[in-house]
Order: C-alpha cells, then structure tokens, then sequence
C-alpha cells in the first residue's frame, strides 16, 4: 500500500482543492477512492454535531450500483465517537464475500463525517493496513471541507459588513 497513499493525496489535492463547495468536495470522493481499481465501491457521509447522518454520496465501481452500500449505525457511530478506523472482514453480499473500511473525515479536532471503502470485485483483499490510508485521506477530505466552510462564513461577514457600511453611508 505504500505508493496508494501518495497517489490518493496527489490525485485527491489536484481534484479536491478546485471545488467550491462541500457537496462538491462529497461528490468527488468516492470517485477518488474507486480510481486505480483498489476499491469496489466507496461511499462519504457527513454527520451533524450530534452524529447523525445528514448527507450521503456513494459510487459503485464494475456495474455495483444495484448492491447498496450498508453503512451500520453502529459502525457510523463508533467512529464518530472514537474518531478512528473501523475494519470488518467476511462480509457476505449474494454469495460475494468481502471486507470494509470506514475512517473518520475529521477537521479542527472534530468528526465531521465517515469515508466508506470495500474490496467487492477488488483483485487484491483490503487489509488492516489500508485502514491507515483512508484515514490518512479522511483527514485530508476534513481539511478541505473546513476551509471550505471557513471560506463561506468569512464571505457572509464580508457582505454582513458591506450591507452594514452601505446603511450608515445612507444614514449620513
């Protein structure tokens, strides 16, 4: 896995930091992770303050779309709660049996969502290893996002403020 990373960041920086918005930023991510063939379908949720899924964007490599992705509760949960990755082997889909990842999308100390990764129709099985991968791009992903989000508040200041000057302006 050791040239995944670098090739994930690379590809991911060059195509991530254009994007505009958050949803933007979602949209790409799962294509990100199905390139190279390394992952079968790929999936990001973002969660609000308290954990709960408020938006989801999933893709299917290899005609997957029918089988959808099943991303437990629990399993969100969890790595909300303990901002790490989630391993689990053996799954089972129409007698396909494969194994998943899910990893913390983190920014500013806080888990602002999950990446979901498997290896359904993968030539090479996901190991524990490729858990720090994800993460690693999770963080990423999480950065992004932030600025992101940094980048609209201090834009709706800046025109809080003009509005505010153009109406003292008027008043005198």
């Amino acid at each position: 896995t050791g040239w995944e990373l670098p090739r994930l960041l690379h590809e991911g920086a060059q195509e991530l930091l254009g994007k505009e918005s958050v949803a933007q930023v979602c949209a790409a991510v799962p294509r990100i992770l199905l390139r190279g063939g390394r992952f079968g379908r790929a999936a990001v949720v973002l969660f609000n303050e308290e954990g709960g899924v408020v938006e989801r964007f999933t893709r299917s490599g290899n005609d997957l779309s029918k089988h959808r992705i099943n991303l437990e509760a629990g399993v969100l949960r969890r790595v909300f709660e303990g901002a790490e990755c989630f391993f689990r082997k053996g799954e089972m889909l129409e007698e396909m049996k494969f194994a998943s990842l899910v990893a913390p999308v983190s920014g500013l100390g806080q888990v602002r969502g999950a990446l979901y990764a498997d290896d359904l129709t993968s030539m090479t099985p996901l190991r524990e290893e490729d858990g720090h991968v994800l993460t690693f791009f999770g963080r990423f992903v999480g950065a992004v996002i932030e600025n992101i989000r940094r980048s609209q508040r201090l834009r709706e200041e800046k025109e809080h403020l003009r509005h505010l000057v153009a109406e003292a302006t008027e008043l005198v």
